[in-house]
């Protein structure tokens, strides 16, 4: 989340097609270091579904699409 407001992000666009090939970034704990995932089903994604930061727009199947929502915990 802290990147999501920085960046002022509105949607998360994921797709089967992103988790397949690995285009997304995991972030690490330092402040500029990102792991390219090689193995994106041990990101968490599914905070998309449990967390109340993000509300399910679209469901296709292969392809999701989630407003943020920022009147969530600021802990998440």
């Amino acid at each position: 989340m802290r990147l999501i407001r920085k960046y002022h992000i509105t949607h998360i666009f994921l797709s089967q097609r992103m988790i397949d090939k690995s285009w997304f970034a995991i972030e690490s704990n330092s402040r500029f270091d990102y792991e390219y995932g090689n193995n994106m089903y041990d990101a968490d994604l599914e905070k998309f579904e449990t967390s109340d930061c993000f509300t399910k727009l679209y469901d296709s199947g292969n392809v999701w699409i989630y407003q943020v929502n920022y009147s969530c915990g600021r802990g998440e």
